[in-house]
């Protein structure tokens, strides 16, 4: 009787289990043939690169004390600003960014920090990490005519075009060749409304250059960090622990948080 029953419950149960059965061999081969080989293909991995840089901090909440934030709410009138950005722009509207170009900054990013100087109309702009000299030459040329313009970097500054090199002559763009980290901000004491931090992106730089950042930042002023994003978890982790003491905003779609100090950009 024992086994007239169980023959009789396998009987009922035959499909479930072809089911069940016919699930885990697709999975298995859909795994091994399709998924791991797209994995390990290039357009995954520029995907992947894609997702980081435009859109993990836009679809993953990174930190719980970090909100979003829209550019007409951190800078009323940003969206009608008219700014300049060196000739050849056009050539960089992709999204892949490399160092060869001069410019790590995307070009909404780039368009953003050049908006946000259109509007702040800082009177002293700090940048800590040159590169190339692109992004500073670029929000020079959205600055105020008075406005003193600085950059720093550990490495020799070699722009790549004639135009940057023009820029800096005309804008009379100070360079600082020094380690950030190790720089006597003193001088700047609460004098500098703007500052763009995109140098090392390791925790503890990041940190000194935040420490730093804050003590030369005037009563209006404004910090904009680069690459807060999935690729640089030195940065996040940085402002993470920071957004419990004073208040960051990121900006959706970017790899951009900003602190403002007073009333913002109005």
């Amino acid at each position: 009787m024992e086994n007239s029953g169980s023959r009789t419950w396998l009987q009922k149960n035959i499909f479930l289990f072809k089911g069940v059965l016919l699930f885990k061999v697709t999975a298995y081969l859909l795994r091994q043939y399709l998924l791991l080989p797209f994995g390990r293909s290039t357009s995954f991995r520029f995907f992947v690169g894609i997702y980081h840089r435009q859109m993990g901090t836009k679809m993953i909440r990174i930190s719980p004390f970090i909100p979003y934030i829209d550019l007409e709410d951190l800078c009323p009138g940003i969206g009608s600003a008219l700014i300049n950005t060196i000739g050849k722009f056009n050539t960089f509207r992709t999204f892949k960014v490399t160092s060869e170009t001069g410019c790590l900054v995307t070009p909404y990013e780039l368009q953003i920090l050049c908006a946000l100087v259109k509007k702040t109309c800082p009177e002293k702009i700090l940048e800590i990490g040159t590169h190339r000299g692109w992004t500073i030459s670029n929000l020079a040329l959205n600055a105020p005519s008075n406005c003193q313009i600085m950059t720093m970097d550990i490495a020799p500054l070699i722009p790549n075009n004639t135009e940057i090199q023009e820029i800096f002559t005309k804008y009379s763009i100070k360079f600082f060749h020094a380690d950030s980290t190790q720089f006597d901000f003193s001088p700047f004491h609460s004098q500098i409304d703007f500052i763009f931090i995109d140098a090392s992106h390791s925790e503890e730089d990041v940190e000194r250059d935040t420490a730093s950042a804050l003590k030369i930042l005037s009563s209006k002023g404004i910090i904009v960090w680069h690459d807060h994003n999935l690729e640089f978890p030195g940065v996040i982790n940085c402002l993470h622990r920071l957004s419990t003491q004073i208040m960051i905003f990121h900006i959706p779609g970017t790899a951009l948080a900003v602190h403002y100090r007073g009333s913002g950009c109005e």
